[in-house]
């Protein structure tokens, strides 16, 4: 199977119209994180934009942001899908059932890291460490060292296997 590859450039916002029918929300509190985000790593997930409608396909929260900081352009990938396969893209990329979800790996990942506080500040990074330390917990019978489950659905796992799911 051939996967097609998008090309990216630089599109002048003044070209983009957003997707007015966007399914995905976002909290101001996100949209804070979003922020912090960028500030700190820099504009490292792309926008997607499709050229033959002139409409976002994905990233339309980044690209409020980058409008608001005063761009008028940002490197994009650049799609030509019709309107159709473009809805079906959008609602693929802002799916949370493909997303993923954390391991037990992710809490190290934010230990190794937490001497840097400014990476934590207003990136709702403490939120995901809180999230992260609320579904460990010890198993209630035959615990071994590095046992775990799940509080909602009462999976088991060891942390050191790394095997959540």
């Amino acid at each position: 199977m051939e996967i097609k590859e998008w090309s990216t450039r630089v599109v002048k916002f003044s070209e983009v119209e957003e997707y007015e029918r966007n399914p995905k929300k976002i909290s101001d509190n996100n949209n804070r994180g979003l922020h912090a985000s960028i500030n700190k790593f820099g504009y490292v997930e792309l926008i997607v934009w499709n050229e033959r409608t002139g409409k976002l396909v994905d990233g339309h929260s980044t690209f409020k942001d980058l409008t608001n900081r005063g761009f008028d352009s940002a490197e994009m990938i650049v799609v030509d899908m019709s309107p159709e396969m473009a809805k079906a893209a959008n609602l693929t990329l802002n799916n949370p059932s493909i997303e993923g979800r954390f391991t037990a790996s992710a809490l190290d990942l934010l230990v190794g890291i937490d001497d840097g506080r400014e990476y934590f500040e207003d990136g709702n990074l403490n939120a995901l460490r809180e999230t992260l330390e609320s579904g460990i917990k010890p198993r209630h019978s035959n615990k071994t060292d590095g046992d775990t489950e799940c509080p909602l659905c009462g999976h088991g796992w060891n942390l050191e296997s790394d095997d959540i799911e």
